[in-house]
């Protein structure tokens, strides 16, 4: 068994490591769950898609509040808040929240967006729950609310109806990894861990 953490980065500058590279899914993995080893050179792995206007022109986007969940049939998938170019909130995702999947953690299928609430949405989770077979969505709106829906299938997702819930919180890893911040961390094999290793280790130095 191995760890794999979510992250995204501190902005830097415009030159060094800027909004766009930063507000993205970052991955590193830990075989103890303390000692993390960044994946691609400590560089993001899912960024967000810019919009089109009419006139052809594009608004650039980012993904912050990223947060990796084990598919109950295999393969994992993210939930995570579409932003504006700096991280600011995205006014043409008002209230949404945007899934992707994947199978094996380096390509991922954007499965588009769920409306979740009527204003920003700042912070958002997702789990499994192997009990009562249903997937568990919380959130906190730009009121400070913590909500909650459940779902059934991420391919078709339809969310129960919403309710308050509990505030989510999450035990941060200490990192060694330059401007690391850290969403979750999920367990993953040893067989997995060693392929992103090699992987990643492949794409940086091709």
């Amino acid at each position: 068994m191995a760890y794999l953490l979510n992250y995204s980065r501190y902005p830097v500058s415009s030159k060094l490591y800027d909004p766009r590279l930063a507000y993205s899914m970052h991955l590193a993995i830990s075989e103890d769950g303390k000692n993390f080893e960044a994946l691609n050179h400590n560089s993001g792995v899912l960024f967000g898609l810019a919009t089109e206007n009419e006139d052809g022109s594009l608004n650039p986007k980012c993904l912050k509040s990223t947060c990796l969940f084990a598919l109950k049939d295999g393969g994992y998938g993210v939930v995570c808040i579409r932003t504006a170019a700096e991280g600011e909130p995205d006014e043409q995702s008002i209230g949404k929240v945007l899934f992707y999947t994947t199978k094996d953690l380096v390509i991922y299928e954007d499965k588009g967006f769920v409306q979740a609430d009527d204003v920003h949405i700042m912070k958002v989770t997702c789990t499994f729950d192997a009990t009562k077979g249903v997937y568990v969505l919380t959130w906190m709106n730009g009121y400070g609310q913590w909500k909650q829906a459940i779902f059934e299938d991420v391919q078709n997702i339809v969310l129960s109806e919403v309710t308050l819930c509990a505030p989510v919180k999450s035990e941060e890893p200490a990192l060694d990894i330059p401007g690391a911040v850290p969403e979750n961390v999920i367990e993953i094999s040893a067989e997995e861990a060693e392929y992103l290793r090699i992987l990643f280790r492949i794409l940086i130095v091709n």
